[in-house]
């Protein structure tokens, strides 16, 4: 079934090739600056919060190799305000510190995958291996860690590649397995234990996210109020594009479906149309930043989202000789899925375009850009701009929303 589907992406039609690209349409863009309301929408947030209705969940299975880190990405440190913090520390204090605002409980689910599940679940249980209390202060039962998918990998000739005598070489199924991940489990639809857990507490919202933006505003209330005021089934947190060369995704409309085009999808003049300011058409740039009602994740769970091949060099098990062998050019396809093509499933969808320099700060390279030094920076310069003094202090919730607690 798969090799069908690999051949099939291989050789089809792109999900977005045959398209008629609009930008997203100015009524469902939210942007703090402009707004007039956002002090209700922040209360409305607040409200959504206090009654326990919003979980948190992080997309935490990458491993640290791009950061030459061995380790799961969460658990990389960062510089902040002088202390080496560990990125699932600071959203475990954000998460604090918003309990502490609204007067309510937010569940934290954490996917990971088959590589660091382990690792991550003890690096919460031990609190860092005795640097901070067990789950970095929140309540043992509010984290629940899930696993996300694996796929066959395969070589050039689509035969699966082995990792060893009886064992396939396997990746994970991309952040678009997410939804099948926290819906599916060993009975069936709906029975995962993360599933459960989220219809027992009566989570109505969850707000899914990166692992390696350390200036993820978790749960922001802002976010919350305008996204049930307006009652959308997602809201994508997005930033404007620096320059229409700027290689990342663009959250727009292909005839009346929302979809994220990919750089390489968007043709230049596109790209570069302006409107009557100088302004970009195509700029709201993607972060992979959601908000999402319990019932569309469902319903994407049930669905199907179609498969994206990558060509990569992948380690495999050589049967004439026995032993691994370690290409050093693409010798194989790996499969996955996007969350972004879950869109499909939604009916409803809004854009809250957030202030690139208040909210991303990836971590994804050692160095230069998106690198920890260019993300320290990015900290340093929104703490001084939100003038907290630690992640306990004071912030001006009207300027920032969250801040940096």
């Amino acid at each position: 079934m798969l090799r069908f589907e690999l051949k099939n992406a291989l050789s089809g039609v792109a999900p977005n090739e045959i398209a008629s690209f609009t930008p997203f349409p100015k009524e469902d863009t939210y942007t703090p600056e402009y707004a007039t309301d956002s002090n209700n929408i922040y209360q409305v947030g607040l409200n959504e919060l206090k009654q326990d209705r919003v979980a948190a969940l992080v997309m935490a299975g990458g491993m640290g190799s791009r950061l030459k880190y061995p380790h799961p990405k969460g658990t990389f440190p960062i510089s902040v305000l002088g202390t080496m913090t560990p990125i699932f520390v600071i959203q475990a204090m954000r998460i604090l510190a918003l309990e502490r605002l609204s007067g309510g409980t937010v569940p934290f689910y954490v996917m990971c995958s088959a590589d660091n599940i382990l690792e991550t679940r003890e690096f919460f249980e031990t609190g860092a291996h005795g640097k901070y209390q067990p789950f970095f202060g929140l309540e043992p039962t509010q984290v629940v860690f899930f696993t996300q998918g694996e796929v066959p990998c395969f070589d050039l000739d689509y035969q699966p590649l082995k990792s060893g005598p009886d064992s396939l070489v396997t990746a994970a199924d991309g952040n678009g397995g997410l939804y099948s991940a926290l819906f599916n489990g060993p009975n069936g639809p709906g029975t995962s234990t993360a599933w459960l857990d989220i219809e027992r507490r009566g989570v109505r919202y969850i707000h899914v996210f990166t692992v390696d933006n350390p200036l993820t505003r978790i749960c922001d209330p802002e976010l919350v109020g305008q996204f049930v005021t307006q009652r959308y089934d997602v809201a994508l947190k997005a930033v404007p594009k620096r320059s229409p060369e700027e290689k990342t995704g663009v959250i727009c409309r292909n005839g009346t479906r929302t979809v994220v085009a990919e750089y390489t999808e968007l043709p230049q003049d596109l790209r570069e149309a302006t409107d009557d300011d100088g302004k970009l058409l195509f700029s709201c740039g993607n972060i992979a930043n959601h908000m999402f009602t319990v019932e569309f994740i469902k319903r994407a769970a049930l669905g199907r989202l179609p498969w994206h091949v990558a060509k990569k060099a992948i380690p495999y098990y050589d049967e004439a000789t026995g032993k691994t062998v370690r290409p050093d050019a693409p010798n194989g396809y790996k499969l996955e899925m996007f969350i972004f093509d879950g869109l499909t499933y939604a009916d409803r969808v809004g854009v809250f375009l957030a202030a690139r320099e208040h909210e991303f700060a990836p971590v994804k390279n050692a160095d230069g850009e998106d690198s920890p030094a260019s993300a320290e920076a990015l900290i340093r310069a929104e703490l001084a701009f939100i003038g907290a003094k630690d992640f306990g202090g004071q912030v001006d919730q009207t300027q920032v929303g969250l801040g940096m607690q």
